[in-house]
């Protein structure tokens, strides 16, 4: 982080007080270069697998070790400066020998500026918009779903060693299997993106792992010990003897999310887990 002098021409009319507090415990600090949002750990962005009890949770951005969003109702969070920034909807004479620009207005967050709470300062030119993380911002708005397990035997019901283990996504839909489609647009730059499972990886608990291309075949009674179709497995061994006395299962689809923008395209890692649990025993399956 910079302190006590800056290195760009808006950053030094940001230092120097232009439209706003002059004296030097009342200024600003200069704060980081990139206008680009960080990305967390376990964020849209990321390959790290997100907690498989709860829903995806937009990305977020940084500052002194907080998380914050990154827009608001006061503008989009630049890093540069540390601050929610909008154009002002006041525009005044530019500074002495400036022409091409606009003011803006440059939102703190509660306390990081003793005494104030927002600063008016000239840009020659808008800060930059990321077309790829605007992609991020939008996919963590669509808010992705995980998937609700479908397996037999249901929980709270012990199977029988041998027969078929049904696998399949039990609330199939847009937003937990795609496709999904969506845009949005910032600073002259329109994304878009589509999103869609491309597979539904299932750990079975007994070192078995099956990859499925969709969702799955639900199980009905007609089809009796017949193997699914599309997604299944048999069980060889009992569960009594596990913790818990059952399988842990875990069913993760892997989404391609693929976006268009700004001149630029790419793809955006991203998986959900989901899990349950299921009893197997060699006795007569129990109601």
């Amino acid at each position: 982080m910079l302190k006590g002098f800056c290195v760009v021409t808006a950053c030094l009319l940001f230092c120097l007080g232009v439209g706003g507090p002059t004296a030097a415990a009342d200024r600003p600090k200069c704060h980081r270069l990139t206008l680009i949002c960080d990305d967390q750990s376990n964020s849209p962005g990321s390959t790290k697998r997100v907690d498989p009890a709860k829903t995806v949770k937009g990305r977020a951005c940084t500052t002194e070790g907080r998380t914050i969003p990154c827009s608001g109702p006061n503008g989009n969070w630049v890093d540069q400066y540390e601050c929610y920034m909008r154009i002002a909807s006041e525009q005044p004479a530019p500074p002495p020998g400036k022409k091409e620009g606009d003011w803006y207005e440059c939102t703190w967050l509660p306390g990081a500026v003793p005494g104030f709470t927002s600063q008016t300062l000239w840009l020659d030119q808008p800060p930059t918009v990321d077309p790829a993380q605007l992609a991020r911002d939008l996919l963590a708005r669509i808010q992705l779903q995980r998937v609700g397990i479908g397996i037999t035997p249901e929980p709270g019901k012990t199977g029988l060693l041998g027969l078929p283990t049904y696998l399949w996504v039990a609330n199939p839909g847009a937003r937990t299997m795609g496709p999904i489609s969506d845009s949005e647009s910032a600073g002259g730059v329109t994304v878009t993106l589509t999103a869609r499972v491309s597979k539904v990886v299932w750990n079975l608990g007994d070192g078995t792992t099956i990859t499925c291309a969709g969702a799955g075949t639900p199980y009905r009674d007609e089809f009796g010990a017949r193997p699914s179709p599309t997604c299944g497995h048999v069980y060889k061994h009992p569960s009594t003897s596990l913790p818990g006395g059952a399988y842990h299962v875990t069913a993760t689809a892997v989404w391609d999310v693929a976006w268009t923008g700004g001149g630029q395209n790419g793809v955006i890692p991203f998986e959900v887990t989901s899990e349950t649990s299921i009893r197997m025993s060699e006795a007569q399956a129990l109601n």
